[in-house]
């Protein structure tokens, strides 16, 4: 269910693998992929898709704009992290047909302009979906060994799916998503810098997230605002109206599109499957919950899925046993034998590692995060804590941070406690459970991880 990075890149790989694979999507067809987002994305994306899926997408117009750089701004701005970097601005709709064109090529049937009513369970298993099409509203039965929802931000199925002894989590509290609101705009005159991308870090804006700045071309701009879905996200369009008031260079400028959305801003879930069942993409949390980026850890998961998938209904097991290679696969365990690991990108436990350090920012105010900036914050620390790695610096490093940090000395301890937490949680996916039976005991020690983050 949808046919968007996530299941896309599923469905390809499924396919290849010898699956019948059907996509079952709201949107229509010509609309699929168009959505509100930052459009940037790492340019090794690129690379990795013609590596790994072998399809070559730096020629099919899917890119607009190559970006060299990103800086990363204190609120006062005053403190700016340069980071050399090449990225890519895609046309985000131009992105998803070209992907599902790949998508269809495999021999996929596509089920557009269809809503997921809900899921077919006999026997405490899910063996399909009841499906309802949006223009007739005609219902039909999809039956299935698998069904996968990668169906977004608000997922189809998760709240619906009611299964004795299952692992998974129907239901994410508020505060860890998050609403975005984004506009495209063109300058009156073009960007002085129009290779970098900028990133404004904000306590009073977005609330512990960050607004952006993200260029299109030498004349058109991408910014955008993002703060959990607990504030007052009902002010979001005003936020960003008083950032552009405040900087010159969107003096009569003018909009080109303009939009909003919800996204999960946490940690994935802590299990992906059940009987018959698997998660995927956003509808599984997989995004980075500091930078809100999801498009190239969706795709990665969406690979490791169809494997798992794929390798279940051959061994004709698809119990949440058989699909529990999925929860240690993509948290980053990787003492098995698995002929495809290659092709992974385990982002499981960094990402879990960077949802700590989303706790900690999100209650941190301009002032305090000034000063981790100036004082204790570079650019390689800032890098590494983003994506959920710690950071060890040499011990000349270490006494010059501490000396300049003894006006505010109870924060760099904060930080310092955070960051071994962020090692904890590391190490503790690094030895996820092997079995659904040995989960609640490890669930227990990742929960005490979470109250000590709170505690700070």
């Amino acid at each position: 269910m949808g046919a968007g990075t996530a299941g896309c890149t599923c469905a390809i790989r499924a396919a290849r693998k010898g699956l019948n694979v059907a996509i079952i999507e709201r949107k229509e067809k010509k609309k699929i992929g168009d959505k509100v987002c930052g459009d940037l994305i790492g340019y090794d994306l690129i690379t990795w898709i013609k590596d790994t899926l072998n399809l070559d997408y730096s020629k099919n117009k899917s890119i607009n704009y190559i970006i060299d750089n990103v800086n990363t701004y204190s609120p006062n701005k005053k403190t700016v992290m340069k980071t050399k970097y090449k990225c890519a601005m895609i046309n985000r709709h131009r992105f998803g047909q070209n992907l599902l064109k790949d998508t269809l090529k495999e021999g996929c049937k596509l089920y557009d302009a269809t809503i997921c009513v809900e899921p077919i369970i006999n026997d405490n298993f899910v063996c399909g979906i009841k499906v309802r099409d949006a223009k007739t509203g005609k219902t039909s039965t999809l039956n299935s060994k698998i069904v996968v929802d990668a169906s977004g931000a608000i997922p189809a199925l998760r709240n619906k799916i009611k299964l004795n002894n299952s692992h998974i989590d129907t239901v994410i509290d508020e505060s860890d998503e998050s609403f975005s609101y984004r506009e495209i705009r063109r300058l009156k005159k073009p960007l002085d810098d129009p290779k970098t991308a900028k990133i404004f870090m904000s306590g009073t804006y977005a609330h512990g997230g960050y607004y952006w700045y993200f260029p299109e071309s030498k004349d058109i701009i991408n910014i955008g605002i993002g703060i959990p879905r607990d504030k007052e996200t009902y002010k979001l369009k005003d936020m960003l109206k008083t950032i552009m008031d405040n900087d010159s260079i969107f003096k009569d400028s003018t909009v080109i599109s303009a939009g909003g959305g919800m996204l999960p801003t946490r940690r994935h879930l802590d299990s992906l499957v059940a009987n018959g069942f698997m998660f995927v993409g956003d509808a599984a949390s997989q995004i980075n919950p500091v930078t809100g980026g999801g498009i190239a850890l969706s795709m990665g998961a969406g690979l490791i899925c169809a494997d798992v998938a794929s390798h279940a209904i051959k061994e004709d097991d698809v119990s949440e046993s058989g699909l529990w290679k999925f929860n240690y696969l993509y948290g980053g365990r990787k003492d098995i034998k698995w002929k495809e690991l290659n092709d992974y990108v385990n982002d499981g436990a960094p990402n879990a590692a960077s949802d700590l350090l989303r706790i900690f920012a999100k209650n941190l105010n301009d002032k305090s995060l000034n000063f981790a900036f100036k004082n204790f914050l570079d650019v390689t620390m800032l890098a590494k804590v983003s994506y959920g790695q710690t950071h060890n610096p040499k011990l000349s490093q270490k006494m010059k941070i501490i000396l300049k940090s003894l006006p505010r000395l109870p924060l760099l301890i904060k930080f310092t406690h955070l960051m071994s937490l962020m090692d904890k949680i590391k190490k503790l996916y690094m030895i996820y459970p092997k079995t659904p039976n040995a989960f609640p005991e490890w669930k227990k020690r990742l929960d005490i991880i979470y109250d000590e983050v709170y505690k700070i």
